[in-house]
């Protein structure tokens, strides 16, 4: 290519922050190869401004929603019918994807985005000279679940009119989502096993990341859910034991993660006792 290559990512990131962090080490790898593309994350992410994109890699942010349920979604902040807020989303990112003019468009796990808010993007994307690529978890969900929405959703069809290329972020001797939720053969033909995405990380000596932390001398517990919109029973189950059978000579460090809901996270902070140490979010986490 005569330019630098403009790659825009997309993930709806309404529950979690697997998908942002996948996308972010996506980009980085990207750019480790092209130094030189311009690379813009679409992102619903409501702690995307937390985390440490590569030089070379900008985010938009889009208005974020929450899942409630299966397919199901709320405003997270905006005080919104979800309709509009849709609506929103996807003219926003329609907006993005004509003044960026990306070379190619990569979707994350949903090929029609959340509540389809990506179509419009697709149907205008297929027009240009724009190569869209759907990267896919391998494991979505149990295929009882999958099939009936797939068909309902006509993705075989999504995947056949608007995506180039299918890359699978997993092992087909593991599991096959192409077979399992009765995808057809040409789906099958532009699909791609990459293996699993990892990214090499320089872990931080044990000295560094007490200091960073202000964890003291000694063994000590970590105590992690992930982002935390999930795991507020975990939390509370811990501290529970915690106080009926406290640990003799050991510190506990506890995140709580950045989506914990407030009044839960000041609950694990109040019943907290000098050597249990509560924060919402460590970036680093596996140093």
């Amino acid at each position: 290519m005569k330019q630098p290559m403009r790659l825009l990512l997309y993930s709806h990131d309404t529950f979690g922050l697997g998908h942002t962090k996948r996308t972010i080490s996506l980009g980085s790898a990207i750019l480790e190869r092209e130094p030189e593309a311009k690379v813009l994350y679409v992102t619903g992410s409501p702690i995307i401004q937390e985390l440490r994109l590569p030089k070379g890699m900008d985010y938009v942010k889009i208005p974020s929603v929450t899942k409630c349920g299966p397919e199901n979604y709320i405003p997270r902040y905006l005080k919104l019918r979800f309709y509009d807020l849709l609506r929103l989303r996807a003219r926003l990112i329609g907006t993005v994807a004509e003044e960026f003019q990306p070379d190619i468009f990569i979707v994350d796990h949903a090929p029609i985005g959340m509540s389809g808010e990506i179509l419009p993007t697709l149907r205008s994307l297929r027009k240009s000279r724009t190569k869209i690529v759907l990267g896919l978890r391998d494991v979505l969900d149990d295929p009882v679940i999958v099939r009936p929405l797939w068909e309902d959703q006509q993705i075989a069809g999504v995947m056949r009119e608007f995506y180039d290329l299918i890359l699978v972020y997993g092992m087909e001797e593991f599991f096959d989502p192409i077979s399992e939720y009765g995808l057809p053969v040409d789906v099958r033909d532009k699909t791609r096993f990459t293996g699993y995405v990892h990214r090499p990380h320089v872990v931080l000596s044990a000295n560094e990341v007490r200091r960073r932390l202000q964890i003291p001398a000694g063994p000590f517990v970590l105590i992690t859910v992930g982002g935390g919109e999930d795991g507020c029973a975990v939390l509370r189950f811990v501290m529970a034991a915690l106080h009926e059978r406290p640990l003799e000579g050991f510190s506990v460090f506890v995140t709580t993660g950045p989506m914990c809901p407030d009044e839960i996270r000041e609950e694990i902070v109040r019943e907290g006792g000098e050597n249990i140490i509560v924060t919402e979010f460590v970036e680093d986490l596996p140093s």
